[in-house]
């Protein structure tokens, strides 16, 4: 059975490996829980159901625009 310390003593933060694994064992769960979040994450779509485009790249942004549609009267 574990060694049993004065309430003082346990204050003292003397086992330094178990609260290395509570540090480690929480980040693993974020992680895991941040994965699996993006995971389920809603892809954007169009009106007509299909994926969505990713933008264009910010060196695209000085390509000229395409011409307007012609108009017919």
């Amino acid at each position: 059975m574990a060694e049993q310390l004065s309430t003082n003593e346990a204050r003292q933060g003397r086992n330094v490996k178990g609260m290395v694994w509570v540090l480690v064992i929480s980040l693993a769960l974020l992680v895991v829980g941040y994965m699996i979040m993006l995971a389920f994450a809603a892809k954007p779509v169009t009106a007509d159901g299909r994926a969505a485009e990713a933008p264009a790249a910010a060196g695209d942004a000085a390509a000229p625009a395409p011409p307007p549609p012609a108009e017919t009267q």
